[in-house]
């Protein structure tokens, strides 16, 4: 069971209403990148313009071979230690399939050469988040404000919260989607 479903009643109370659904997603894996040439480095790398990746944001960003042809795509997100576009030490995380993490992870390695960036696994768990009206203002209470845009991203003591670009709008209300972001014993929930 992952943390998020422990971590407040109020959720607990959403999921019984049917107004949250939280999804576990183990296809996905987590790979980080730090040092200081994280930025350049990453840059040159994937299809996103990465240096003007701002604080409190995601994007999607691919990962070609010289031809071109696609290898991986994911989401990416600069590290909450980095506040500053020029943080001598930012970091950046970049979500992926699973299955791909691995082979990616040692791909960019091979390229890294002399630049400062150093790539790990995360010890990170994704969960999917889907809220209608009554599941976002109970998901609020519990653990802050919440991102509302597409791509917004925001970092709270329960982890990393990332808006996904598909928000609907149905006889419901309007649903709410997010990536859950974050270690299995994370907290934070407002008491």
């Amino acid at each position: 069971m992952h943390a998020l479903h422990a971590l407040s009643p109020v959720p607990a109370a959403g999921l019984a209403e049917g107004a949250v659904a939280l999804t576990p997603l183990d296809m996905l894996s987590v790979v980080h990148a730090a040092g200081a040439d994280t930025l350049p480095f990453l840059q040159g790398q994937l299809t996103q313009d990465v240096k003007s990746l701002g604080a409190h944001q995601a994007r999607l960003a691919g990962y070609c071979t010289a031809k071109g042809r696609l290898l991986a795509s994911g989401v990416v997100w600069m590290d909450n230690a980095r506040t500053e576009p020029q943080a001598a030490d930012g970091g950046c995380y970049l979500m992926v399939s699973s299955d791909l993490a691995a082979a990616f992870q040692k791909r960019l390695s091979m390229f890294v050469l002399r630049a400062k960036v150093k790539l790990a696994a995360a010890p990170l768990k994704v969960v999917g988040v889907t809220a209608r009206q009554g599941g976002i203002a109970a998901l609020n209470a519990a653990f802050g404000d919440l991102p509302r845009g597409a791509w917004d991203r925001v970092d709270l003591p329960s982890g990393t919260w990332i808006a996904a670009p598909a928000a609907t709008e149905s006889a419901g209300g309007v649903h709410a989607r997010s990536w859950w972001v974050g270690s299995r014993g994370a907290s934070g929930v407002r008491k």
